[in-house]
């Protein structure tokens, strides 16, 4: 994780940067999140480890979210993959340009 605000102000001046802030605003589905993410072998946390900090999980996440809103980070309710994946993928067309955009910046590039 990597908290909007906690990025040196020089990188993100370069233009190319956009912040995402992912959460998940139901309890219920980020616990849901926890169970399945224990099932995993690559996992080393126990369940009982996110059950008994739930409550920070929750307050960390917040945190979070205000630091995206300061630093006008896109918040995105995670709730499926996909929608996810859209929303940060129309983010990034509408602040770079679409595939068109990249061709005509590519010729006058090479113009000059």
């Amino acid at each position: 994780h990597v908290v909007p605000g906690f990025i040196r102000e020089d990188l993100l001046k370069q233009g190319n940067v956009i912040m995402f802030t992912l959460t998940v605003e139901d309890e219920e589905m980020h616990k849901q999140r926890f169970y399945y993410r224990c099932r995993q072998p690559w996992v080393k946390r126990s369940l009982e480890h996110y059950m008994e900090n739930f409550e920070t999980i929750r307050k960390t996440q917040e945190f979070m979210i205000d630091q995206a809103k300061i630093h006008d980070a896109h918040i995105i309710n995670n709730v499926d993959i996909r929608n996810t994946i859209d929303l940060m993928v129309n983010a990034i067309i509408e602040e770079f340009g679409g595939e068109k955009d990249v061709g005509k910046e590519s010729i006058s590039d090479n113009d000059n």
